[in-house]
């Protein structure tokens, strides 16, 4: 998994995360967590191009594909294709090595490739503005300064494959890795229906686009994979999407008379309704992660969730013993778990990142520690998995999976606990989000399968508690 480092982006002075197949970030209200979170998210699809998978249909919001290459640019490399490639047709037919191409086309790739990077800061730039519902310069930290200039900073990279990318919000793309030796050690495949080599030297801007994606895109939509983002306020958006609907509906009927103001939203709100408007029971991908399904239903929600699409407009239901009802009908816990659920079962795959802000909300105790279970189960079902929370109940759930990593299988309570649900202390990092007057910092964890995950923060929370119970015992009583 990647590194995602972020600077003076909205409360966070710095950060340098390293992913894993579940990712923690802790820490109080407004230090950060949600918006380093989203940052993530807006990564993913940029590199990923964009794309929202529903059931195998998909919605296009703009792919890292679109590079603008200037006229210039194009001019200059037919010019430049002419010069360095006279023998353009000598080559293998289908494979070709970086490296082995002449050292003035080499230089062309390099040059495309920076495009390439630039293209990723305007469309990243792009997802972060719709996704935040704001204009990128909001997005800086208050009161930071970088050469004297307001700006914010976010980057990724990937040690394995010598990727090191960033953006700046003055607009600047930089590539700071050795990206000219890994790109020589690239290979091409040219398509077989290709007249001949020549043909690029006809036709640059052909040459820079299919040679460029082919060369990059594989390298950064591995990266993060695709990711699906669970806001924390996602029992308000289920129960508030139909209305908003027939509110747009509404306007566009009187659309002819007057001018149609439609509201506006943040990105990620409107991709939780989207998704909730394409879900189709007929359209469900192979290959969900049905055993974690069936336990949240079964041992969180006590009851089934899903859509009733034979009506005219898709309706999320719960359905348990006691019958069939709507979601305004149940339970806010029932609310809260049941787009997680739905998530599951039309839209999450293996290998994917799923990222949810504080899972345990509006969820007792118990229902904690079964969903943490769950969540343990999923990253064990190969799901990418990140989650903002402040539960201590969630946390010491997780190290408690974890400590039975260290037990011996034989001795593993096996009543309690599936194999599924072992957490691999190399498959966990959590992260510690500490606010401060110059912004807040980021702390690793150091995570262990003796100790877990670190719950400082919950302890001293305890421990002023227990302080303060014992010191008004010993306060005067009312006779």
């Amino acid at each position: 998994m990647p590194r995602v480092n972020v600077k003076d982006f909205g409360p966070i002075a710095e950060a340098n995360v390293d992913l894993r197949p579940l990712t923690v970030f802790i820490g109080p209200n407004n230090s950060g967590k949600s918006y380093l979170a989203l940052a993530i998210y807006c990564l993913s699809r940029t590199l990923s191009g964009g794309q929202t998978f529903v059931g195998g249909w998909s919605a296009h919001f703009g792919s890292i594909s679109s590079i603008g290459f200037t006229e210039e640019l194009l001019k200059n490399t037919k010019d430049k294709l002419k010069e360095a490639w006279p023998n353009a047709n000598s080559l293998p037919r289908r494979r070709v090595k970086v490296g082995d191409l002449p050292e003035g086309v080499q230089a062309i790739l390099f040059e495309a490739t920076q495009s390439f990077a630039n293209s990723m800061s305007s469309n990243f730039a792009g997802e972060l503005q719709r996704c935040y519902g704001r204009h990128i310069g909001t997005l800086v930290r208050q009161g930071s300064t970088v050469d004297t200039e307001k700006s914010l900073k976010v980057g990724i990279s990937d040690a394995e494959n010598g990727f090191d990318w960033e953006m700046q919000s003055s607009g600047k793309s930089v590539i700071t890795t050795d990206w000219d030796n890994m790109l020589s050690q690239r290979t091409i495949d040219f398509r077989d229906d290709l007249p001949s080599y020549s043909f690029f030297i006809d036709d640059p801007e052909f040459f820079l686009y299919s040679v460029t994606n082919d060369l990059n895109l594989p390298i950064v939509a591995r990266l993060l994979g695709r990711a699906h983002y669970m806001p924390a306020s996602r029992s308000g958006i289920l129960l508030g999407h139909k209305t908003l609907a027939g509110l747009i509906v509404g306007q566009a009927s009187r659309a002819w008379l007057q001018p149609m103001e439609i509201p506006r939203l943040p990105g990620v709100v409107t991709d939780l309704i989207q998704a909730l408007l394409l879900f189709s029971p007929d359209r469900v991908a192979g290959n969900r992660p049905q055993e974690v399904v069936d336990f949240l239903e079964r041992e969180v929600a006590g009851g089934i969730v899903d859509l009733d699409v034979q009506v005219e407009y898709p309706e999320i239901y719960y359905e348990n013993a006691a019958g069939r009802f709507l979601l305004h009908e149940v339970s806010s816990m029932v609310s809260e778990v049941a787009p997680i659920v739905l998530y599951l079962k039309y839209l999450v795959r293996p290998g994917q990142l799923f990222i949810i802000e504080e899972p345990e909300s509006h969820i007792d105790s118990d229902n904690q520690r079964k969903l943490a279970r769950a969540i343990a189960m999923l990253v064990n079902a190969g799901v990418n998995v990140l989650i903002t929370t402040h539960s201590d109940y969630f946390v010491n759930q997780l190290n408690n999976l974890l400590s039975l990593s260290q037990v011996l299988p034989r001795r593993r309570p096996r009543r309690t606990y599936s194999r599924n649900e072992i957490l691999d202390p190399e498959k966990v990092v959590a992260y510690w989000f500490e606010p401060g007057d110059e912004g807040s910092t980021v702390q690793k964890l150091e995570v262990t399968g003796e100790e877990g995950i670190p719950t400082f923060s919950f302890t001293d929370t305890h421990s002023a508690l227990y302080d303060e119970a014992i010191a008004l015992e010993h306060l005067p009583r009312l006779s």
